[in-house]
């Protein structure tokens, strides 16, 4: 979506990617000049990121990431099927998962269905998210260092609640560095 806001995925199937299969919102962290000090912002990028809609979409067979955002608001991912992903065992790259969503402000990740994910979070909620909700997925088979739900530095209100979780190899849910976490009925 190259920053851009109100765009809806819907009915689509993503397949055979080697990195992430849908990235939404601003710009990822990916960049074949490793300086940071090169690194200028994408012409056009708005600050309004936001308004996204990704629905009923099946991700699948991507090596690090079903889908990731970065810098939402007002977003809904729901009714999602993404597995098999995260097969580079790129893990401590530390941008590997099914979801994977970054500063997201009043976003709810509801409904989806994530498994069979390798060296990777099932939903990764990274860093200062604001009155987001991960409600009512199904999570299994997952392989996680960390946690198949890993909420992470975020200060101000959030919920994970009714996630069905099973089969996971690290843990099941994980608040990282987070306070006003609410973590209920799973």
């Amino acid at each position: 979506a190259m920053g851009g806001h109100h765009w809806i995925f819907e009915n689509n199937i993503i397949m055979h990617i080697n990195s992430a299969g849908l990235e939404f919102g601003n710009a990822a962290f990916e960049s074949k000049d490793t300086n940071p000090l090169n690194k200028k912002p994408r012409p056009g990028i708005d600050e309004r990121t936001g308004a996204m809609i990704v629905r009923n979409n099946t991700i699948y067979d991507c090596g690090t990431a079903g889908m990731r955002s970065y810098k939402v608001r007002d977003c809904i991912v729901e009714n999602n099927t993404v597995h098999d992903c995260c097969w580079q065992d790129g893990e401590e790259y530390y941008e590997t998962a099914g979801i994977k969503l970054l500063r997201c402000f009043n976003t709810v990740v509801r409904n989806n269905h994530i498994y069979n994910i390798k060296a990777g979070h099932a939903i990764w909620m990274d860093w200062d998210n604001q009155y987001s909700r991960v409600s009512a997925n199904n999570i299994h088979h997952i392989q996680t260092i960390e946690g198949a739900i890993y909420f992470e530095a975020s200060r101000l209100p959030n919920m994970v609640d009714n996630n069905v979780i099973w089969d996971v190899e690290g843990e099941g849910i994980c608040g990282h560095y987070s306070s006003e976490l609410m973590i209920v009925h799973n």
